[in-house]
């Protein structure tokens, strides 16, 4: 066969080369440095391959340095193409990829054409390069004459490839074909490879079994394939340079290497995975009988027999910039080795080990040979900390790489606001400063208890364990609720696969581009990547940093209060800190940031997953005790360093509880239990001692002959009670050696892993730990990768604090080299993303009304959340407070019925936040209320550029001049407080002179969403959802709701809507009509993606009317298809929409109203339509428009030549022409003109009033004119009357018309309408009456002058069409 022969031939070429007599030397030729025997190929075995993105530039904020890809478990051989690297085959991995001694690849075997062997082989990638061959030359005779020739058979490129001898790579054209997690990190979308990548640095040796190369690559940036979504400030160095170089680094190294022969590993269950999080690996096994292939999962880990984890240091560490870092390095890990021996010495996890401390060793992060902490000192963009990923054997689950990014040039760019944040806290008295007090307090004491054994439940009532359930008809108890949610929380997990990234464009819907959001997150959070969101200064109660005292008195503004004397301190923030304690508290800071981080990644490294109730597990917090022994200066708030911890202020800066717990059970296969203690001698002498024993815990599962479990236990210690003396029971740790065994030989009672058996087999409880990890974040709303609480309203109430203290960083831009109106869409995500964890409390809040639902407490008429609510407004079953204390004797259920109403609470607040605004009075007297953001935007170029927007004032040195300039204000009276510029405000910094510069993010996009998150009435949770409730069926919220809305649309008056103060700070009462708003209009914007216009209701060709986008926002959410919700939802719409009836559909009494030339009908439902439409048609305006509606346009006509002598004159001007009267004006001319003829009136000094007097008088005893006292009315020579008040302006506008020569131009204009009024058909008559303003508002459409209020707030109200 063919197979045979090539083989044959390849083994006599191989035996040729090497021939040549003893003693004489063998002439070789000279060959390129890269070039390999093909022979040296290691094919015994496999490898290990992983991608790795390299070095990019600072500037280069699409892309991602030193992000591993995953690890493949692949094998080489040379094909006619190059170095083939194919991947194992996962579903059979005992089958080898076919290839020859040399490291050729075979064919498939002729004599088995139809087999998939091969096929199952997949391609990862392939390093192209040249053959040759090399041979001795032979003399005429056929002698080797001890001189190497390089064969020139043209064949051996094509079928007989397999004859050459060497390899040269060409490593730069290589071909990946695999995707790999590093092709998904970055941006790709508007990048262009140019030109061939270059070779930066090649290790080949296939002898010893390394093949790493980097390479390196230019893109090319096409401005018009990026997205409107990216943060076009960031990258502008980017684009401003249109190109940059990245590397990517390529690592095969042979498993020999990094793979351990002595490793044993460990099956992985779903149960002890859902419990203990640790990475995962899983393979496949065919089982022989069902010829089916099923999954197995090994447990991710370090092999515990190793002495110790070794880590090289990048060798940037080793610059004197950077001593700092290598300084936290050593004194971290140093820190994390102490905890596992002082808090955890049985966990047989190997100690972390630096292996150079003082200098470099050239060694590349994406090397498989080593573990690498790797520095990242660039300030880059990127959003980033740290990152920790790991590489695991696929046939054993043991870790053979791992390597940590730690971006401490991240870190250090957000050190002014995490000041700003620790200021805030400290002013606001939450910060504490004495660090741990000397004695323990009895919460600390109880949460020091380790060896209290506590059941699943018991874990969940930390607050409020000894309560009673008697005040409440409830059949579900505590426990049973606890297990229903679990295993909701494990199902909502187990739906779920790995998180793939969706590309993101302009056209998308806003709600897709934010899933797709939450999805870039998740990836980062599932590939060990810790964003710069993990890293705020918030919440609730803190201490000082460790490495930062505040001693200086520079760090503190000292305010004395002018009454009393008493002087606070304040700390600074950071722009008035001086030079050197910014250069203090910038190092501290950053060593904090990066410490906490190096922790939790390595901590990934190791295996572990991430633990997001490490914030909510106060049970396994560490004590005091504890804390003082590792040196802190508090007790941190966290279970476990594996939570997204959102504050370095209670970060724990070590392994937690829950870690050192994990590392036991995985690495030393332990647990630890309290149960019976062992009997002693003298109990087992004494009568029936020896059955008690047989059936004792200690035989049964101890170190004895008797124990045939699967378990062996070893008593640690006595448990004691408060007197000192012995409970009966020991602490034991248990090994589960035997069933790790048991599961890799297929024993059915080990097959559900260590939890099942000790949990459900034998029925015994444990010490148990909070847990959720990547998979549940979509599930819960206690499970959060940012987010601080023990409880649902605790977490809730932190992420309102977290929006309020946001604002100087996400806003005002305080930390940003510069902001524009173009980063409003990163703005609306971030802030929708934030909001959508708010709002799914509700969603909570329904699982839990189910299950009354599901054991029949609930009625049936109950709507889902109805029967929650009401068992939780009972005071005697909950009592709703932030104080832990009051709420410790809470049922379990309340917590789920708090969340929800502090998340409405919390949208509400958003909505009712006004306009910050000032009183003033204007130069024409009035006293108004004008927005300050709009006053400063106009004049925005006065304003210094050191001015601090966050803190403007409507009585600084700043606004005051301009709102004199602008209104004219005589008088400032009064600021707002607690409110926020609702629009943008103009730039003023002279270094960002755009036209699109702002110096703040106004707040309209929040309003909208804070309307769209209350009506919303499904989730982005990846569940099914069993009811669609919303916000706004919480008892009050919709009531709540509605009176805002008709504050903003129909200014209806609103308790308390804004708050003011005067220059003195004391509360201020307006005299005025004060709304929410003064803005009325959406700021001009430029183009934004169609998914945020759409979503907004926002146009490119106009503006948006304020309150109408708000009300939009949320009726729109307002429907369901859902069938127990459909109608709520409906009657909650139909309140705040008018209805468009285009068939005729409603019946009943509805009031119909033309908008538009529309006509929208209004019934009851629609309430606040119906009562503004009921004050509108009582308004004359609306009267107005109605006749003119049907007056023709000849008539309109008419009237208008009728008022031109007159139109350019002001409006009150126009009083004589409207009394219709035209007679009666000519005759007040001539009595006028008559009284001035014969001197009885002297105008020479001017008019006085007794001068007018003496007019009046004159037109009242005119002959046929006569006025009756009695009832005030005058009656014209015509026969009209008039009200004496009326007839006096009349005379008074009259006699301006004499005085100033234009009395022909009154009779011309008063006897054209006079004429056509009373010439004009009854129909038409109306409209002769009306004003010529109230015309012409007509005429041009602009209905709200001519009609007035009521008209535009049915104008702004959201239809809803009826079909």
């Amino acid at each position: 066969m063919t197979y045979k022969k090539l083989t044959l031939a390849a083994a006599v070429t191989v035996a040729l080369t090497g021939c040549a007599p003893e003693e004489q030397e063998y002439d070789t030729l000279d060959k390129d440095l890269t070039e390999v025997k093909v022979q040296d190929l290691r094919v015994e075995g496999r490898w290990f391959y992983a991608p790795t993105t390299g070095a990019a530039p600072r500037f280069a904020v699409t892309q991602f340095p030193f992000l591993q890809g995953m690890g493949r478990y692949v094998e080489l051989c040379f094909s006619d193409e190059g170095l083939e690297v194919r991947g194992y085959d996962n579903n059979n991995p005992d089958l080898l990829l076919p290839k020859d001694k040399n490291g050729f690849c075979l064919p498939q075997d002729e004599s088995n054409i139809g087999s998939d062997d091969q096929v199952n082989f997949p391609h990862v990638m392939t390093i192209p390069g040249s053959y040759a061959k090399y041979q001795c030359r032979e003399d005429n005779y056929g002698d080797c004459t001890n001189v190497e020739e390089k064969d020139s058979d043209p064949n051996l490129g094509n079928t007989t490839f397999r004859n050459n001898t060497h390899f040269t790579p060409s490593p730069e054209s290589t071909l990946v074909s695999d995707l790999n997690w590093d092709e998904l990190y970055g941006t790709k979308d508007g990048l262009t490879p140019q030109g061939s990548p270059e070779v930066i640095s090649w290790e080949f040796d296939p002898k010893k079994g390394v093949l790493n190369f980097e390479l390196e690559q230019t893109f090319k940036i096409n401005f018009s394939k990026l997205s409107r979504y990216m943060d076009w400030s960031a990258m502008e160095e980017e684009l401003a340079k249109g190109s940059f170089k990245s590397r990517f680094y390529y690592s095969l190294v042979h498993e020999s290497h990094i793979a351990s022969e002595d490793y044993q590993p460990v099956l992985y269950p779903v149960n002890d995975e859902n419990d203990i999080g640790f990475f995962t690996t899983t393979t496949k096994v065919r089982d022989p009988i069902t010829n089916k292939y099923d999954a197995v999962t090994y447990l991710n880990r370090f092999n515990p027999a190793q002495g110790s984890i070794k880590y090289y240091l990048s060798d940037n560490f080793f610059e004197e910039k950077n001593k700092l870092f290598l300084d936290s390095t050593i004194n971290t890990v140093n820190k994390m080795n102490e905890t596992l021996r002082l808090l955890e010495p049985n966990s047989n996890k190997p100690m972390i080990e630096i292996v150079n401390k003082s200098e470099g060793m050239g060694i590349h992060p994406g090397d498989l040979r080593y573990n690498v902490i790797n520095l990242v000192d660039e300030p880059l963009d990127n959003g980033l900390l740290g990152y920790g990923p790991s590489i695991a054997h696929p046939r054993t689950g043991e870790i053979i790489k791992a390597h940590v990014n730690q971006y401490s040039g991240v870190a250090r760019r957000g050190v002014p606001f995490y000041w700003d944040n620790m200021a805030r806290l400290y002013n606001r008295g939450q910060l504490e400063m004495n660090g741990l007090a000397a004695e323990e307090s009895a919460s600390a004491q109880s949460r020091s208890e380790l060896q209290t054994n506590r059941s699943v439940s018991e874990s969940l009532y930390a607050n409020h364990n000894q309560h009673a359930h008697n005040t409440t008809s409830i059949s579900i108890n505590e426990e049973t609720a606890i297990e229903f949610l679990a295993q909701q929380s494990l199902k909502q997990k187990l739906a779920q696969g790995p998180t793939i990234l969706k590309p993101v464009n302009d056209d998308m819907d806003l709600e897709d581009i934010v899933r797709a959001e939450e999805e870039r997150l998740a990836f980062w959070s599932e590939n060990n990547a810790y964003p710069i969101e993990a890293s705020w200064v918030s919440s609730s109660s803190k201490a000082v940093i460790d490495n930062l005292p505040l001693v200086d008195e520079g760090y503190f503004t000292n305010i004395t209060d002018p009454e009393t004397g008493i002087v606070t301190k304040t700390l600074k923030p950071w722009a008035l800190l001086p030079d050197h304690l910014q250069t203090v508290a910038a190092d501290a800071i950053t060593v904090t940031t990066y410490a906490n981080t190096l922790v939790h990644e390595i901590g990934h490294n190791v295996g572990l997953r991430h633990n997001f109730k490490g914030s909510n597990d106060i049970d396994n917090y560490l004590s005091k005790t504890q804390s003082k022994l590792l040196g802190l200066s508090n007790i941190p708030a966290y279970s476990s360093t594996m939570d997204y911890a959102p504050s370095m202020l209670d970060e724990i800066p070590t392994w937690g509880l829950y870690d050192l717990a994990a590392f036991k059970f995985a690495y030393a296969r332990k647990l630890d239990l309290v149960e019976a203690s062992p009997m002693s001698a003298e109990q087992r002498a004494s009568e029936g001692g020896e059955a008690a024993y047989a059936n004792s815990f200690y035989s049964q599962y101890g170190a004895t002959a008797e124990n045939e479990s699967l378990m062996v236990c070893t008593e640690q210690s006595q448990v004691l009670d408060a007197q000192g003396q012995a409970t009966g029971q020991s602490n034991y740790t248990c090994d589960f050696s035997r069933l790790d065994t048991a599961a890799l030989n297929g024993n059915p009672l080990a097959e559900h892993g260590v939890l099942y058996y000790l949990d459900d087999i034998l029925g015994f409880t444990r010490k148990s730990y909070a847990f959720c990890t990547d998979g549940n974040v979509s599930g819960n709303s206690d499970c959060n990768r940012f987010d601080e609480g023990t409880n649902l309203q605790e977490i809730a109430t932190y992420k309102w604090q977290q929006y309020l203290d946001s604002y100087d960083s996400r806003n005002a831009g305080l930390y940003n080299d510069g902001l524009y109106n173009s980063n409003y869409p990163s703005y609306i995500i971030r802030r929708f993303r934030e909001m959508n964890t708010i709002r799914d409390m509700i969603e909570d809040n329904e699982r839990v009304d189910q299950l009354f639902h599901d054991y029949g407490d609930a009625s049936p008429s109950n709507k889902p959340t109805e029967f929650l609510q009401m068992v939780a407004a009972n005071p005697n079953t909950c009592v709703y407070s932030e104080d832990r204390d009051e709420r410790a004797g809470n049922s379990w259920l309340c917590d789920y019925a708090f969340g929800a109403k502090k998340a409405s609470e919390f949208f509400l607040d958003v909505l009712r936040t006004p306009e910050t605004q000032c009183i003033i009075t204007d130069r024409s007297g009035t006293m108004r209320s004008i927005s300050l953001g709009e006053a400063l935007t106009a004049q925005s170029y006065t304003i210094p550029s050191e001015y601090d927007i966050t803190r403007a004032d409507c009585f600084d040195e700043v606004a005051t001049p301009i709102l004199e300039s602008l209104y004219g204000a005589t008088e400032i009276h009064a600021k707002s407080i607690n409110s926020k510029f609702l629009n943008s405000v103009g730039s003023f910094d002279p270094s960002n002179p755009y036209s699109n510069a702002v110096s703040v993010l106004g707040m309209w996009p929040d309003k909208g969403l804070a309307s769209y998150q209350l009506a919303r009435r499904f989730s982005f949770r990846y569940t099914d959802e069993t009811a669609f409730a919303s916000l706004l069926d919480l008892p009050g919220v919709k009531a709540e709701y509605d009176a805002i809305m008709a504050h903003i649309v129909a200014k209806e008056p609103l308790a308390n809507a804004v708050e003011f103060v005067d220059r003195a700070g004391a509360p201020y009462e307006p005299i005025i009509d004060v709304n929410l708003h003064v803005s009325q209009l959406v700021e001009a914007l430029p183009p934004m993606p169609r998914g945020i216009e759409s979503f907004y209701g926002l146009t490119r060709t106009g503006r948006t009317d304020m309150s109408s986008m708000i009300v939009y926002m949320g009726t729109r959410q307002m429907l369901t298809s859902d069938y127990k919700f459909a109608e709520t939802a409906l009657q909650q719409r139909n309140s705040l929409t008018k209805q468009l009836d285009q068939y005729g559909l409603l019946g009943g009494d509805g009031l119909t109203v033309s908008i538009g030339g529309i006509n929208y009908t209004i019934t009851k439902d629609n309430t606040l339509a119906n009562r503004v439409a009921s004050k509108l048609f009582t308004s004359e305006g609306y009267t107005a428009k109605i006749a003119l509606d049907n007056t023709s346009a000849e008539t309109l006509t008419n009237i208008l030549n009728a008022w031109q002598p007159v139109a350019g004159f002001k409006s009150s001007f126009h009083t004589p022409i409207l009394a219709l009267d035209a007679p009666f004006i000519e005759l007040i001319i001539n009595s006028y003109k008559a009284q001035i003829a014969s001197g009885e009136i002297d105008l020479s000094n001017g008019m006085n009033n007794q001068i007018f007097n003496a007019v009046i008088n004159g037109v009242l005893s005119q002959p046929d004119v006569t006025y009756n006292p009695e009832t005030g009315t005058v009656t014209s020579n015509t026969g009209k009357e008039h009200s004496i008040s009326s007839v006096i302006s009349i005379i008074d506008y009259t006699m301006a018309y004499v005085n100033a020569g234009l009395d022909p131009t009154l009779l011309t204009a008063s006897y054209a309408l006079y004429d056509g009024f009373t010439g004009a058909e009854e129909t038409n008559q109306f409209a002769w009456t009306l004003t010529l303003e109230m015309i012409k508002a007509y005429q041009s459409g602009d209905y709200t002058n001519m009609v007035g209020e009521h008209y535009e707030a049915l104008r702004k109200l959201p239809v809803h069409k009826i079909y």
